[in-house]
């Protein structure tokens, strides 16, 4: 098992792709720096030379959008939140309006945390083409798993049966269970043995609490359930029922 700083520089190289323009990036924390989705993102920043900006915390997050239009990012890094607030504020504009709102250096949007809307989604396909990478998957203990549903390189997933929610690897059309995570940038809980213990299998697969459902080659991987009570809120935010 890797350490955490290892796992630092993986999630940082995966997040974002060195420009041939040599261009610096630059990007604007649209959520608090507590969740691991902004640490990412800053880290990324920092680690390519380029500009990270916060919010103030006295500011609604209503003015997000706004925030990023001033920022001209060249990434965003997005949660649902954020892109309910874009679709509202300009889905009856032009689709170029809408495209040109952040400024000529943008070339990566995608989102993640928790799924989008098919229609929120789709508007994002519609107005930022090729520039839309789409929603991710992942946890800070591993990186990133999946872009797009699919399984990104360097990671090993596997399901494991979960009878009492009827979930098994043997169902069909396609097998289903909870989603065992073995990656590149793993990392433990930092001074608490135990709790690193519980979270990851003997074999050294992080236990995700998630259901997942893989196709017939095991490359594309979808998220349906959870085996647990934990739920996502639209800005990346998590409780229990």
């Amino acid at each position: 098992m890797h350490d955490c700083n290892n796992n630092f520089l993986s999630v940082s190289l995966q997040s974002y792709n060195v420009d041939e323009d040599g261009d610096n990036p630059a990007q604007l924390a649209v959520c608090s720096l507590s969740y691991s989705l902004e640490r990412d993102c800053c880290q990324t920043m920092l680690l390519f030379g380029g500009r990270f900006a916060l919010m103030p915390s006295w500011m609604p997050f209503s003015h997000s959008v706004t925030e990023l239009c001033e920022v001209q990012p060249s990434a965003i890094l997005g949660v649902p939140a954020l892109w309910n607030l874009f679709y509202a504020q300009f889905r009856h504009l032009p689709v170029a309006s809408a495209r040109a709102a952040f400024g000529p250096q943008l070339k990566s949007v995608s989102s993640g945390t928790a799924p989008l809307s098919p229609e929120v989604n789709s508007y994002l396909q519609q107005v930022f083409g090729a520039r839309y990478v789409g929603s991710g998957y992942g946890t800070s203990e591993t990186g990133m798993i999946a872009l797009k549903e699919e399984i990104v390189p360097g990671v090993e997933v596997r399901l494991r049966d979960v009878p009492e929610l009827g979930f098994y690897y043997s169902d069909k059309p396609l097998p289903r269970g909870e989603i065992l995570v073995k990656t590149e940038g793993m990392a433990t809980y930092w001074k608490d043995a135990a709790r690193t213990r519980e979270a990851y299998t003997e074999e050294g697969y992080y236990i995700t609490g998630d259901i997942g459902e893989l196709d017939e080659q095991a490359r594309r991987l979808r998220v349906i359930d959870r085996v647990g009570d934990l739920f996502k809120s639209m800005n990346g935010g998590s409780g229990r029922v």
